[in-house]
């Protein structure tokens, strides 16, 4: 059975399991949301041991050279040796301020954040509830606002979100880790297109990506599918409708499963609508994020269609109770 190591700590664990698995099976502490390579919030570093390229996809030339490593995606092996990438402590506590509830399942949450707290849009937080249970949630603010924004879905016996959907009160307090996560916009791309596509509370980090390029005066244009299974689910109108009116270089198309729809709404695969968007503009930088087997559906159809994998970001949601 292979050893690895974590700092001093010796871990045993079979072959064929995941370095986080192990882990986390070992009583470390190590924050993690999809599993499977995307949000990047399982980011370890790496000083010894065999690193095989699905450990490192998506991550960064410095990154790589940092030894730095996605711990869903590294099997174990003898003789590896494994240590914190960034700080695991918790940053502070968020507040939060004000719930609003745009539609029976969704969450709009303004959280007042710890001094030095200050997430890029698209970036991940994962708040901690007072009795340690944590979950993962996506940044629709900007790093200058004053409060921090998250969109949470209620999931059916969901522990988390039945807390920050109803019963937390307004005041209440809850721990954070982070900033995790690389789904950002890169410096020095205003010229190039963007395609941000985000199924149901995955528009909360592609709301924020939009403000973001039109806060930095983005030139290119920029597309922003929002979709879900009906009209009722398509929520934020007001911000989104705010947005368009005072940046005409946003193109907002919103796509639903299933109809009637009303005028301005399409009715169709969320897929398809993103492949015509991605074939006005093929040298566009994609962004996905929401309900994992559209996001990896949406992932391959894109790469089929000539995405390069470097400049896919998606950031599949996978509901936890």
């Amino acid at each position: 059975m292979p050893t690895i190591h974590w700092r001093e700590q010796a871990i045993e664990a079979p072959t064929g399991q995941s370095a986080l698995d192990a882990l986390l099976n070992a009583g470390v502490v190590i924050p993690n949301a999809c599993r499977a390579g995307a949000c990047q919030s399982c980011l370890v570093r790496a000083s010894a041991g065999e690193l095989p390229p699905q450990a490192q996809a998506g991550l960064r030339d410095d990154q790589r050279a940092r030894g730095e490593v996605l711990a869903c995606r590294l099997p174990v092996n003898d003789g590896l040796h494994l240590e914190p990438a960034g700080p695991l402590s918790i940053a502070g506590e968020l507040i939060l301020t004000r719930r609003v509830q745009p539609t029976e399942s969704v969450a709009v949450l303004h959280l007042l954040p710890p001094p030095g707290l200050r997430p890029l849009a698209g970036q991940l937080l994962h708040l901690i509830r007072e009795d340690g249970l944590s979950r993962p949630y996506s940044v629709a603010s900007l790093p200058d606002d004053t409060l921090i924004e998250l969109h949470v879905r209620q999931v059916p016996g969901g522990r988390m979100s039945t807390t920050l959907c109803d019963t937390a009160p307004i005041g209440a307090r809850f721990g954070v880790r982070g900033p995790f996560g690389d789904c950002t916009l890169r410096d020095g791309e205003q010229d190039r297109p963007l395609l941000l596509v985000g199924v149901g509370t995955g528009l909360a980090p592609m709301l924020g990506l939009a403000r973001d390029a039109y806060a930095r005066g983005w030139r290119a244009p920029v597309t922003l599918i929002q979709a879900g299974l009906n009209e009722a689910a398509l929520y934020q109108p007001e911000a989104l409708t705010a947005l368009t009116a005072a940046w005409p270089g946003l193109d907002w198309r919103r796509v639903v499963l299933q109809g009637p729809a009303s005028d301005g709404v399409e009715v169709g695969d969320v897929v398809e609508a993103a492949k015509t968007s991605y074939a006005a503009a093929p040298s566009a930088r994609v962004y996905l994020c929401g309900d994992a087997a559209v996001v990896n559906r949406l992932r391959r159809a894109l790469f089929l269609a000539g995405a390069s994998l470097s400049a896919l970001h998606a950031d599949p949601f996978t509901p936890t109770a």
